[in-house]
């Protein structure tokens, strides 16, 4: 990926937030350890993004990543996650790039089985599907593959191919 991929939206000693072009996505970029406020900040600006450019795609590289706190885990299921659902962008994507850090490991072990236990946060119409990557370039290809596929299925429904030009069609059976 070059950087000119990258725009910078918000960076601080704690995290970096971009959009992807090469998806597109929201980007994040995780510094260590993160205080409780300012992990919140983080997903309050990329819940900005997601509802300003309606982007369903996002990477967060949580390599650096030391630990998110239980507290902060479950702000993220109760209070983002069905912030996130309520903007009605549809199935979500996110790729995770793996902490090395064993309690940042922990930490989004923790995230990913909450979230994939489901419960009332489930959706059959509007899930969010996560993959976990050990580097950034298998996770971009990933989102790009899936960016794809969504785009091709939004042309194929424009117009189908078996409609004649310049004739009323119906999508009806």
């Amino acid at each position: 990926m070059k950087s000119a991929d990258l725009q910078v939206i918000h960076q601080n000693a704690f995290y970096t937030l971009s959009i992807d072009r090469s998806v597109p996505a929201t980007h994040i970029v995780w510094h260590g350890f993160i205080s409780s406020a300012d992990f919140r900040v983080a997903c309050q600006q990329s819940y900005e993004l997601m509802r300003e450019h309606r982007f369903t795609l996002g990477i967060s590289d949580a390599r650096h990543l030391r630990i998110i706190s239980l507290a902060d885990q479950q702000w993220f299921m109760d209070e983002y996650v069905p912030l996130v659902r309520a903007l009605g962008l549809g199935a979500l994507y996110s790729a995770v790039i793996m902490p090395l850090d064993f309690f940042g490991r922990q930490s989004v072990d923790s995230l990913a089985s909450t979230l994939n236990a489901g419960g009332e946060l489930a959706s059959v119409t509007d899930p969010i599907v996560t993959q976990y990557f050990d580097t950034e370039d298998a996770a971009r290809l990933w989102l790009q593959q899936i960016a794809s596929t969504l785009a091709a299925a939004v042309n194929e429904r424009e117009l189908p191919p078996e409609a004649p030009t310049g004739e009323i069609w119906s999508l009806a059976a």
